[in-house]
């Protein structure tokens, strides 16, 4: 099992890199505002937010409070939920170029296909499937990872 300071410290990583991604991205919706454009919350800034807010109150905040006192609340559940977090992490770069459709219209696309096929990737007008599905997808294979953690470690 990890100990609880690399654990803090892949958490605070993890809490810094969103905050700080997520304040540029923030500044850049309101310069979409103040010119006139739409603005709205993409998909891959809602990933981010659910990522910190794991780091946050799942990783940091079992750590500070119980510490080594209790093996679950101390170790596993951190150490679950830190690695949920990186999984997902990968996922939000991908998402956030699927948003810009840095990918070209291939991944488009396919994220096209899977709106047509499933309504959970149909989104409001101007939004990216392709995106959804990353997002989706990071989100999925972090709870993977949670559940792998918990079982190599219990």
């Amino acid at each position: 099992m990890v100990d609880d300071g690399a654990l803090a410290a892949i958490g605070a990583a993890i809490v810094g890199f969103g905050i700080v991604a997520f304040t540029f991205r923030i500044q850049r919706e309101l310069q979409f505002r103040e010119v006139g454009q739409r603005s709205w919350m993409p998909w891959a800034d809602r990933l981010l937010i659910g990522i910190v807010t794991v780091a946050i109150l799942l990783v940091l905040f079992p750590i500070a409070l119980v510490g080594n006192a209790s093996r679950l609340w101390g170790g596993r559940l951190p150490g679950a939920a830190c690695s949920a977090s990186l999984v997902a992490l990968a996922g939000y770069i991908p998402a956030l170029l699927a948003h810009y459709h840095f990918f070209g219209s291939s991944l488009d696309e396919f994220g096209s296909g899977l709106a047509h096929r499933w309504s959970l990737f149909k989104g409001r007008p101007g939004s990216v499937p392709a995106e959804r599905a990353i997002v989706v997808v990071s989100v999925v294979l972090g709870v993977v990872a949670a559940v792998g953690s918990v079982v190599v470690t219990g």
